[in-house]
């Protein structure tokens, strides 16, 4: 086991309680993973949910319904809507309610904010997500970059970035799912968030991260997790969400005729300032 499989395995497990029944967003990812065993081997009996575009199944959901299956567990599917006008209205809805303006920001929130809308109308409460872990980890481009050179070793980097994501108020769309769920009265359980969790990794170098698999301190944690596979961005891999989102180039919202869907982002967002 990874010297901090333990630890993390402890405090996951503390974190990882609730006296309602709980939705776990669940992917093929070892974040989401790993607490839904936590909750699980707490005595829990949760829901399943995930998401993907209408008409377009990703390995991310199909993974979400095989795990759900062989553990037993009501499995919730979330379908996106095609609809670029939909889209155009999302939005313009999620910045000016949800204060999201980056394009990550934008097309991460998008699906998870279906999500917890679904979540609600089937009479969910308590909802769990994976939200954040990548930063304790180094799971973006830079930090495999960085890992994977000389510096794979020095934790002092790393370390760095972690306490630079961390100190961010609205790191991984805290501030959007704070405002999503407190409208309808669902709780969030993001372990991840837990300055603990950046203790007990204080000192831990990427390469020890993520040898020999990524995120190995998490793997060892949970070693009855199954199925499991490296993180990719939700937008990304093969859900089709960032490319449903680069069709408005081709909308009649593009009316700059961007090359890059940042620039409609930034005109949404200024009109939604003046609206102010």
């Amino acid at each position: 086991m990874h010297p901090t499989g333990k630890p993390i395995r402890d405090l996951m497990m503390e974190l990882c309680t609730t006296p309602k029944k709980v939705t776990v967003f669940l992917s093929s990812g070892v974040d989401s993973n790993s607490i839904l065993h936590a909750l699980i081997l707490n005595g829990h009996t949760p829901t399943v949910t995930s998401f993907c575009m209408d008409g377009k199944v990703s390995s991310d959901f199909r993974a979400a319904q095989r795990i759900a299956m062989k553990l037993g567990l009501d499995f919730y599917p979330v379908f996106l809507p095609t609809d670029l006008d939909v889209l155009v209205d999302d939005i313009k809805t999620m910045m000016r309610d949800f204060l999201v303006r980056k394009k990550t920001e934008i097309e991460s929130f998008w699906p998870c904010w279906y999500a917890i809308k679904a979540s609600h109308e089937n009479g969910q409460r308590v909802i769990a997500n994976g939200l954040t872990a990548g930063g304790l980890f180094g799971d973006d481009r830079e930090c495999s970059i960085r890992g994977h050179g000389p510096e794979g070793d020095d934790p002092s980097w790393l370390d760095q970035i972690r306490a630079e994501k961390f100190s961010k108020p609205n790191y991984g769309q805290k501030l959007a799912w704070a405002l999503a769920c407190g409208e309808r009265q669902i709780q969030i359980i993001s372990p991840f968030r837990d300055e603990r969790f950046r203790e007990i990794l204080h000192g831990v170098s990427y390469k020890s991260c993520n040898t020999p698999k990524q995120k190995q301190p998490l793997r060892s944690a949970f070693p009855e997790m199954f199925g499991i596979k490296d993180h990719t961005n939700l937008q990304l891999g093969d859900s089709g969400i960032s490319e449903h989102f680069k069709k408005l180039l081709k909308h009649p919202v593009n009316v700059n005729n961007n090359l890059s869907v940042v620039g409609i982002y930034n005109r949404l967002g200024k009109e939604i300032e003046n609206e102010g």
